[in-house]
């Protein structure tokens, strides 16, 4: 039990961070462009990541190139989507795409790297979907929405789906998270300098930012490094699909998140979406079926 609960309680990190960095995307975009947001998330993070490791003597020597291509597709193209999916609509919006992976994220595993789907995933995946049902039904009569930001926000979904098929196998061949998600943040550091570059002056990209401008992009650094790190520790022992039921807990949350931050009611449809959320993220780490006739994980 200890074995199957200490990814979940990683997961559940990351989820944390990565549905507070959807609220913090939207509120530093007021001052800072979508490229220097990026950029400042991308590049800290890495020193952060790289910094941990050195400290901790990690191998750093002999990298997979498969590393440095999870960093181009996620956090570098991935970020670049959300984000500049971010400008055009709502943060609820951008939470609630990523809940179709649940649905997605176990049939690409099963294809590409011939993961059992057991019988718990496919309980989790219909209780989360409803969980995402149940929230777009709610807020989509608040019409803040696009859709050219959905597009944006559909587009790094699928970058995501790509980089999780990449992270568990370089998880089950080599571990380390801390050397992964180094050379992860490492590539990704590169594109979005390249981005900032071409959008103008980089010394000039901060000049409208304010103090608490900065202190949200700090923050963001946290949620970018944060859940990279545990979610590649968490697959080391965890399958593509179980890890893909805790993506829709980042829609209620992330609506919880907002509507504190910016003052709006949280409505009992929204905590129910989170209840039922919840419960497909958790059903495969506290409860064992039988097999049926499906694989176990």
């Amino acid at each position: 039990m200890r074995a199957r609960l200490v990814p979940t309680f990683a997961m559940l990190g990351a989820v944390l961070l990565w549905a507070s960095s959807a609220t913090g995307n939207k509120f530093v975009l007021v001052q800072a462009s979508v490229a220097a947001v990026v950029a400042f998330r991308i590049v800290g993070a890495a020193i952060v990541m790289w910094t941990v490791g050195l400290v901790l003597r990690r191998d750093f020597r002999s990298p997979s190139p498969m590393q440095l291509v999870m960093g181009f597709l996620e956090p570098g193209l991935v970020t670049f989507f959300i984000v500049l999916g971010l400008a055009h609509t709502s943060a609820v919006n951008a939470s609630v795409v990523w809940g179709i992976m649940p649905l997605t994220q176990p049939v690409l595993a099963r294809a590409i790297l011939k993961e059992p789907i057991p019988r718990s995933v496919s309980i989790g995946a219909v209780l989360a979907l409803a969980g995402t049902l149940l929230l777009f039904v709610t807020k989509s009569r608040d019409g803040t929405g696009s859709l050219l930001g959905d597009f944006y926000v559909v587009a790094g979904v699928l970058c995501a789906a790509a980089n999780q098929m990449m992270a568990r196998r370089i998880a089950i061949r080599r571990g380390q998270p801390v050397v992964t998600t180094a050379y992860q943040l490492l590539s990704a550091s590169v594109l979005a300098m390249v981005y900032l570059l071409f959008q103008g002056e980089p010394t000039q990209a901060y000049d409208g930012a304010d103090g608490l401008t900065f202190a949200v992009l700090s923050f963001l650094i946290l949620t970018t490094a944060g859940p990279f790190f545990l979610y590649n520790f968490a697959l080391q022992t965890m399958s593509v699909g179980r890890a893909s039921l805790f993506s829709p807990l980042a829609g209620p949350i992330g609506v919880v998140i907002a509507t504190v931050v910016f003052r709006e009611a949280v409505s009992v449809p929204i905590l129910l979406a989170i209840l039922l959320a919840l419960s497909g993220a958790l059903v495969p780490s506290v409860v064992r079926l039988p097999r049926g006739g499906m694989a176990p994980e």
